[in-house]
């Protein structure tokens, strides 16, 4: 984006079929000047209109400010802690800052889940969420 490229360019074919990448580049002087400018706002809506889904992998929330400003540009907010390494208080001021932040309408991810484990979940504080898993 801090290059003089057109629209075009950016977005680049993979060896998977129907699967587009953006590189990041080397990071700018100024990346949160950058991420909120009219032409981060254009390419965002570019690519909405082009693709049917844009995923958008941010740094972790609380780290740096890119996550709450790209945030608004999106229908749902995915995340995603690991099971049995993400720390509890980690979690717990990563929940405040996306309150604080105004992200309501994002759903938790928890990856790594061992197998064995039979778990069973009903959770309505932020919205309807279910998980089972089972060997």
């Amino acid at each position: 984006m801090s290059n003089n490229i057109s629209y075009s360019e950016i977005p680049r074919h993979t060896v998977s079929e129907n699967l587009d990448i953006i590189l990041s580049g080397p990071i700018p002087p100024n990346p949160l000047e950058l991420i909120g400018t009219k032409k981060c706002e254009e390419l965002l809506h570019n690519l909405s209109l082009e693709y049917d889904y844009v995923f958008i992998d941010t740094p972790p929330v609380g780290i740096v400010s890119d996550t709450l400003i790209l945030s608004k540009y999106c229908n749902i907010c995915l995340f995603i802690v690991r099971h049995n390494k993400t720390k509890t208080a980690s979690f717990a001021i990563a929940l405040k800052e996306m309150k604080k932040g105004g992200i309501e309408n994002f759903h938790l991810v928890i990856n790594d889940v061992p197998q064995a484990s039979k778990l069973f979940g009903y959770n309505r504080e932020y919205g309807y969420n279910y998980a089972y898993n089972y060997k």
